[in-house]
């Protein structure tokens, strides 16, 4: 094959003072290309078994030969010059006999850069990455048939790369992209599915997890994880005895304290301190924003409230619009002023009020809800008196749909 060369010139090469010449091989369109057919040759008896070269001539490229656990065949790919053709081949190291594992076409081009594949299962299954529905997502196949045992992911949006697949779990690791609407389709969030067994996402919803048993009964398949968010550390091993007291409304209060366990970061001394001033209605917004943060890291006011069996009966008294906008109206104060509200005269709040981006009365009612809440703290003990009462009581407190007073704790 006759090769053709581009030529350029290294002006400022870092081991002399002149120039250099390069070169490099670039073929023309149309130009022949090296060809390569695959030959399996027996060490004892020096017997070649060759492919049928007709099958995969045109090669743009033949490559990522790989022998089977069991040695009885070698997989290849073929990727046909013009890219509308890509197959993964199984050469029969016998006959030499190809047969077709994996096919795409496509009519303009297969983007082979974004395939990828591993076998699983000793060789017998094969999870396969393409965009043949138009956007990149997880197959998985039966090699000896060559057919799709199912798709393992699917939906208007992409999966961008297999971070580890825990063949003994039965899970896989994997980054994604655009499954949050309103979101920079290229803001890469990290998940983990199972290969055989599905994965429940946000069960923190109205159903309370009811849909586990629905799933369970259509599909007949174990449900290995319950995702509470949409980031990798919010997927959580799957219990039935716990997801059952959800769908019962007794909450789930062991989850509750293994997240508060794993997140709840706070020393002793800390700790002793902010309870002092709680019980004493001293608490300032340092107080308020470490609570938040808290908060946070155990699913937000939603989860935690499920998870105690009352998210039913104050599910109209989270407002996560309103926490986040009194969030901001705090980190728009000064240091001085989160410590000190007393500080906060009326040329402050307007200075906050544009640096939260809200209007000066949304300050005024969250900072007299604030003092009011302090002065609340004080009669917490008086407030256990009836589960009824506390109930009522707090769904005004936590900033309510319905209207009332709004605790920012």
């Amino acid at each position: 094959v006759e090769k053709r060369y581009v030529y350029y010139v290294e002006s400022s090469p870092s081991d002399q003072l002149q120039p250099k010449l390069h070169k490099q091989e670039y073929a023309k369109p149309g130009d022949e290309l090296p060809q390569h057919y695959p030959v399996i040759i027996e060490v004892a008896t020096g017997k070649a078994v060759e492919a049928d070269a007709s099958l995969i001539d045109n090669q743009y490229d033949l490559e990522w030969l790989q022998w089977s656990p069991d040695s009885k065949y070698v997989t290849m790919e073929y990727n046909q010059r013009g890219h509308h053709l890509y197959q993964l081949l199984a050469m029969d190291a016998a006959t030499g006999q190809l047969r077709t594992v994996v096919e795409e076409k496509a009519s303009t081009f297969v983007n082979y850069t974004r395939l990828w594949r591993q076998f699983i299962n000793e060789g017998k299954q094969l999870l396969w990455l393409s965009e043949r529905d138009n956007w990149n997502h997880l197959y998985l196949y039966d090699v000896k048939t060559s057919k799709v045992i199912r798709q393992i992911t699917k939906g208007p949006w992409c999966v961008r790369d297999i971070q580890y697949v825990d063949e003994k779990e039965g899970t896989i690791y994997f980054s994604a992209s655009g499954r949050n609407s309103g979101e920079d389709p290229y803001h890469v969030h990290y998940y983990k599915i199972g290969i055989d067994g599905i994965i429940l996402t946000k069960v923190d919803g109205d159903s309370r997890g009811g849909a586990a048993l629905s799933v369970k009964a259509v599909t007949g398949k174990p449900i290995l994880y319950a995702g509470m968010g949409e980031k990798l550390e919010d997927l959580e091993q799957f219990y039935p005895d716990r997801m059952a007291n959800r769908i019962l409304g007794m909450g789930d209060v062991l989850t509750l304290i293994e997240k508060a366990q794993q997140n709840i970061d706070i020393d002793e001394d800390k700790e002793k301190e902010m309870a002092s001033r709680l019980k004493k209605g001293k608490m300032d917004f340092n107080d308020y924003l470490e609570s938040m943060k808290q908060m946070r890291n155990m699913g937000g006011m939603g989860a935690i409230l499920s998870m105690m069996g009352m998210g039913s009966q104050l599910e109209d008294a989270i407002d996560d619009k309103e926490l986040a906008r009194t969030e901001a109206i705090v980190l728009s104060m000064t240091p001085a002023e989160r410590a000190n509200p007393k500080l906060l005269n009326p040329s402050r709040k307007h200075r906050i009020a544009k640096g939260a981006g809200v209007d000066i009365s949304i300050v005024n009612r969250f900072i007299k809800q604030f003092e009011q809440s302090q002065k609340m703290m004080k009669q917490i003990p008086g407030m256990m008196g009836g589960k009824r009462g506390m109930m009522g009581g707090l769904g005004n407190m936590l900033g309510g749909k319905k209207g009332g007073m709004r605790f920012p704790f």
